[in-house]
């Protein structure tokens, strides 16, 4: 039973150490944008994501994330996706900002600590945003990159900016991918 645990937890800590905590996510110095959370605040289509991100799948046809504001001053984080048998998939948690672009956010009160999810870049009329996740400690973490639009028919130039943007902050854009959106008119 030992060997068997040893041999899980080896395997666990590689697995991590290939997503590993990439570009950016080791300094942690690339939040520095100032976001204005009220305006922040509503519906957002994810249009691009990273492929190592675990809770989204290629195949699902439509994710939103609204976000809106607690009576405690959190933020109640509503997200849905459409999969691709056509079921709605739906995830409730909350986020506590710590930061002027920077969430703290758990969807279970079993998570002892609350997921990293910073704003790193959001356009002047906050209508496209990039997010980054960096999660672990030390080389055993992992980091992706969320584009997120208030339009899920965002032009291919404003995605572009946006993952320009994580690039020019050191974070690894090379496994992200567009969203799905075949079924964002139902959300």
């Amino acid at each position: 039973m030992s060997k068997i645990l040893i041999l899980l937890l080896a395997y666990l800590a590689c697995t991590l150490a290939v997503y590993g905590n990439k570009g950016a996510c080791k300094t942690g110095n690339y939040t520095d944008v100032n976001v204005d959370w009220n305006r922040y605040l509503g519906k957002w289509y994810n249009v691009a994501v990273s492929k190592s991100f675990l809770f989204s799948e290629p195949s699902d046809q439509c994710t939103i994330a609204n976000y809106s504001l607690n009576t405690d001053g959190t933020v109640k984080v509503d997200n849905e996706a459409i999969k691709k048998t056509g079921k709605l998939s739906k995830a409730i948690g909350t986020a506590k900002i710590v930061g002027p672009g920077q969430l703290k956010v758990s969807f279970s009160k079993l998570q002892p600590f609350g997921g990293n999810y910073e704003v790193i870049y959001v356009d002047n009329d906050y209508s496209i945003a990039t997010v980054v996740g960096c999660n672990g400690l030390g080389f055993l973490g992992f980091s992706d990159v969320w584009i997120l639009a208030r339009d899920y028919n965002v032009s291919q130039e404003q995605i572009n900016s946006a993952l320009q943007a994580a690039s020019n902050q050191g974070f690894d854009i090379s496994d992200v991918n567009l969203a799905g959106i075949a079924a964002c008119d139902r959300l």
